[in-house]
């Protein structure tokens, strides 16, 4: 019955190869394949194995993360298939997959949180890795329990001391031990690094969590002025106060009022673009470093795509990357539609680098699952253009003209006008916007009102088929309108450039972000 049962098994294997292997169907065959290793000890079919190893990239992850620690054999089994995937791609019928095999391996590594099944996938990294791997080996220098490894590997390979002076370091007990490499690469005598244990992540919480008990202990500094403004203020009253008070503080006085205020701004009700401007708000009063990564996880938590863009100033920050690397997380990892383009493609590795220091931390395994997804996901050829972030002012009627011509996209921007800023769509002046009367659209005599905090508005804008939809601080105010041609008689262009002008009193605009769409 055995026997019977474990051919006919075997043959249901075999018949899943052939065509391109989905996620879905990698998963399944993974799944099924460990459970054969584990009852039968027999590895899959060469096709199978094929089939595995030709998504090398995203298998080797999902079978690494498979092991049960309570069935040893079972956990045994994980590691059988990725060493027996890493032998076939080292065959040639293969050796296509080598590459796939290489990036899997790193993946698996970065995600796994078992010391053991960290070090085995790096020594089978070690055996086929590439220069187009020194980075991350470099980075590995960093990690105490994996530096030995790493350091054996990066002195052994060849032809990559260019390489070696390229990559960047993870920080100051990697730089030195790069030193150490490069010494030995020279046939120098040097002191190799020797593994050790690795805390468990139980007895060591993620650091965001020692930044809140920072936070908090700032907040409750003595200030009465600033106890005396929040019991006689309401609480949305209190915020513009308490930026106020900041503006004319310093030292230890400061960082208690600004505490304060990210606190009540985190106590209350807001929609994520009001959270967004008032964040940006207190980011702008220059706050010590503590409180400035606070502000950037927390605009993070907003998920909107112009918390990205502001926050891609700090994401290669060496006092600022892991808190960039939280909000990255947060953001793409929870808002596909934002995730995509060269410039979310960048924070997303720089997050993956910076997070994977923090991978033995209870807590951190979440916000490095989801940078690694949102990176299987990244597209490179879509995504919106985060690089004009700049602040750009419009004197007395002045404008602000972007000349591509475009036909569908979205776009994302604050603005700041004491009175009127006119958006032209498609090569259109159409939308109107003011903070006192709010938004109105040409063909509509009414004007759509918008709540409002403080000087800046932040505004999403699709335009698809024709027809606009637009959100001022959160609120949707108008959907699918029809554009019009301002000029009577005259059909809507199908395209055209993005303009914004001002009035005579001026207006400021940033943050501009543009998604076109196919």
């Amino acid at each position: 019955m055995k026997k019977t049962t474990f051919i006919l098994f075997s043959l249901f294997l075999c018949l899943t190869a052939g065509a391109q292997v989905s996620r879905r169907t990698a998963l399944r065959l993974a799944e099924e394949s460990v459970n054969q290793i584990t009852m039968t000890g027999y590895m899959p079919s060469a096709e199978v194995m094929g089939q595995l190893a030709s998504v090398a990239d995203m298998s080797i992850d999902m079978i690494s993360r498979m092991g049960d620690p309570d069935d040893p054999a079972q956990a045994k089994a994980c590691i059988k298939l990725i060493d027996a995937i890493a032998d076939f791609t080292q065959t040639p019928t293969g050796a296509p997959y080598a590459d796939a095999m290489r990036e899997g391996l790193k993946k698996a590594i970065d995600r796994s949180d078992d010391p053991a099944v960290r070090r085995h996938l790096l020594d089978g990294l070690v055996t086929c890795a590439t220069a187009d791997d020194v980075q991350h080996l470099v980075m590995y220098l960093g990690d105490a329990d994996m530096a030995p490894a790493a350091f054996r590997a990066l002195v052994s390979m060849k032809d990559i001391d260019a390489d070696i002076a390229r990559a960047g370091s993870m920080g100051a007990a990697s730089d030195s031990l790069v030193a150490l490499v490069v010494k030995a690469r020279a046939g120098k005598a040097v002191a190799a690094p020797v593994a050790k244990a690795a805390p468990k992540a139980a007895a060591v919480p993620f650091w965001t969590s020692s930044l809140d008990i920072l936070i908090d202990r700032m907040r409750t500094h003595p200030d009465a002025s600033a106890d005396s403004l929040l019991s006689t203020n309401a609480t949305s009253a209190a915020l513009p106060r308490l930026l106020n008070m900041a503006r004319h503080r310093d030292g230890k006085a400061r960082d208690a009022v600004m505490a304060r205020y990210i606190t009540l701004l985190g106590q209350l009700n807001l929609n994520p673009a009001m959270r967004y401007l008032l964040l940006r708000e207190a980011d702008a009063l220059n706050p010590c470093d503590d409180i400035r990564r606070k502000i950037i996880i927390d605009l993070g938590t907003t998920r909107l795509v112009q918390a990205l863009a502001y926050i891609r100033k700090y994401y290669d920050s060496r006092t600022m990357g892991d808190a960039t690397a939280v909000a990255v997380a947060d953001i793409l990892g929870n808002n596909p539609y934002a995730n995509g383009g060269k410039h979310a493609y960048n924070m997303l590795n720089a997050a993956k680098y910076s997070l994977a220091c923090h991978y033995d931390e209870e807590g951190a395994g979440e916000a490095i699952d989801r940078v690694l997804n949102a990176l299987d996901e990244c597209r490179l050829d879509c995504g919106y253009n985060l690089a004009m972030a700049r602040s750009t002012s419009m004197g007395k009627n002045g404008f602000w003209k972007m000349t591509e011509d475009l036909a569908d996209f979205d776009m994302a921007f604050d603005w700041k006008a004491p009175g009127k800023i006119v958006v032209c769509l498609h090569s259109m002046p159409v939308l109107t916007l003011s903070r006192t009367q709010g938004a109105r659209i040409e063909g509509d005599a009414a004007w759509h009102r918008f709540a409002t905090e403080g000087e800046w508005c932040t505004a999403n804008i699709r335009v698809h088929g024709g027809k606009v939809s637009v959100s001022i601080n959160g609120e949707h105010v108008m959907s699918d309108v029809c554009l019009v041609n301002p000029d009577r008689g005259a059909a809507a262009n199908a395209s055209g450039f993005i303009m914004f002008t001002a009035d005579a009193d001026g207006a400021e605009v940033r943050q501009v972000c543009i998604k076109k769409m196919p």
